[in-house]
């Protein structure tokens, strides 16, 4: 890498952790926080890798910077192992180009800006992408064992994780690579893959399997009624957020030279460890809403086809428009005084990160939450609350919303089975199990509260609103 290259990485790196110190955190972000202030071996939401990183991140103290820091720096080493692995695949000069492939994507940029289950999932996958190739073209047998354990802990940041071996194994049945197969070293990696992965599997045991039910039921449609407008709407999001110039080039790529893909192994495991998680989302996303972020990990080998194309087809003219074209986008979305009010979409986008920060400064000082045993929300989209009162451990969940890891940390608490509280929640004549607690929620839960509750006092209605969003939290005191 030029000294030229490293100075743009550098600056994106630097830039980007920067400006994620002066954005508040996203519900999701600090749902994955909470979790990070409770360890276990696995949640009901997802495998527990995000949790173990934002923990690790958390330690010097708990604010914006540091916590997302922890996707800066998975997003960073991600496109460092990439660029790694292209040098060695193909030449410097691909990799220079798929450095500025991979940062005009708007994947990355998003990676960069928030901490989720895809930030390790995005290391893990790279790490092992890596290694496998070490393994494969290298013959490195170490390195057979290093993917092995990688894996493993792919598939502890999200269980689509499982896609990347699949794709490995179709590679390898598909070309010479196949009497690797056999091989000791495949079968010790699949071992400590196994073993890296144990975690969430003992946690599922001990739950009833009850994250891989939630998670299978979640993102794969049991009734197999075709939806053209879910797939069309996937497809769309795929172009959107790989970056439109750079995704119709990979489909020119893909198609238009699929002779020269399959004459150049390198470019053929490229290719499976995209296609394989690619075509196995759209395919489902024909039958249910997928999210767009699903196949994201896949990103990280499409971008060295591109980056390749774009050098073999000398094809200058479509790295600057798909480089100038994330400028323009990222700048409207990370700078909203630059954005014209005529784009909604943008606004919109903007919007979804206003919460319980906005009226913070509105909660009564007299108000004190180390005089309450518990801090309730109204769901787990109301974990900003949570993280802006810093009272991770004192957060709890007992008026209906969809099912969490709070019903599984509640049961744990007051010993309280799902079906009890459902009990509970229908009779107002049985009392919840909880002395006290402060509500703060973004919706008015006062019915259900006096159901729960002899005593509930409404203490404050906190408001913000701007042209583009509307809040509303309310404060309720409950007692007995």
């Amino acid at each position: 890498m030029n000294t030229r290259d490293r100075i743009i990485f550098l600056l994106v790196i630097v830039t980007n952790a920067i400006y994620n110190a002066f954005m508040p955190l996203h519900e999701d972000e600090a749902y994955y926080w909470v979790w990070g202030k409770k360890l276990e071996l696995g949640y009901f939401d997802h495998p527990p890798m995000v949790a173990y990183v934002s923990k690790l991140f958390s330690l010097p103290g708990d604010n914006e910077f540091l916590v997302r820091l922890a996707a800066v720096f998975c997003m960073s080493v991600s496109a460092w192992l990439l660029l790694r692995l292209v040098k060695d695949a193909f030449s410097e000069q691909v990799m220079s180009v798929t450095l500025y492939v991979t940062l005009a994507s708007i994947i990355v940029q998003g990676g960069f800006m928030l901490m989720t289950p895809d930030s390790p999932l995005m290391l893990f996958w790279a790490l092992s992408l890596y290694f496998a190739y070490q393994y494969l073209f290298n013959g490195h047998k170490w390195a057979a064992w290093l993917t092995g354990i990688f894996i493993g802990f792919t598939m502890l940041s999200k269980y689509t994780g499982i896609l990347l071996p699949i794709a490995f194994l179709l590679f390898m049945l598909s070309t010479d690579k196949r009497k690797l197969i056999l091989q000791k070293e495949i079968w010790i990696a699949g071992l400590l893959a196994l073993v890296a992965f144990s975690p969430a599997l003992i946690w599922n045991y001990q739950h009833d399997w009850l994250s891989f039910s939630f998670q299978f039921n979640h993102g794969i449609a049991q009734e197999k009624t075709f939806h053209p407008e879910y797939l069309l709407e996937f497809i769309g999001g795929q172009v959107g957020i790989f970056n439109p110039v750079f995704f119709i080039a990979l489909l020119i790529f893909i198609v238009g030279q699929h002779k020269l893909i399959r004459q150049h192994p390198e470019l053929l495991f490229m290719l499976f460890c995209f296609l394989i998680p690619f075509a196995f989302f759209t395919w489902h996303s024909a039958f249910q809403r997928s999210e767009v972020n699903w196949p994201a990990p896949a990103s990280i080998s499409a971008f060295a086809l591109v980056g390749y194309f774009v050098v073999a087809f000398n094809l200058k003219k479509t790295l600057y428009a798909g480089v100038t074209l994330t400028l323009i986008i990222m700048a409207l979305i990370k700078f909203p005084m630059l954005t014209p009010d005529t784009l909604t979409p943008v606004k919109l986008l903007q919007a979804r990160l206003v919460g319980f920060n906005t009226v913070k400064d509105q909660l009564d000082p007299a108000i004190r939450l180390e005089d309450y045993d518990y801090l309730l929300i109204k769901d787990l989209h109301d974990a900003d609350v949570v993280y802006e009162l810093r009272a991770a451990e004192k957060s709890m969940i007992v008026t209906d919303s969809r099912f969490s890891q709070y019903d599984l940390w509640r049961e744990a608490e007051f010993k309280l089975p799902e079906e009890k509280w459902r009990e509970m929640l229908a009779d107002p004549m049985i009392k919840f199990p909880m002395k006290n607690a402060l509500y703060i929620g973004s919706a008015d839960r006062g019915t259900q509260l006096r159901s729960l509750f002899t005593e509930v006092n409404l203490l404050q209605v906190l408001r913000y609103e701007d042209p583009w969003v509307a809040k509303t939290y309310y404060v309720y005191s409950v007692n007995n």
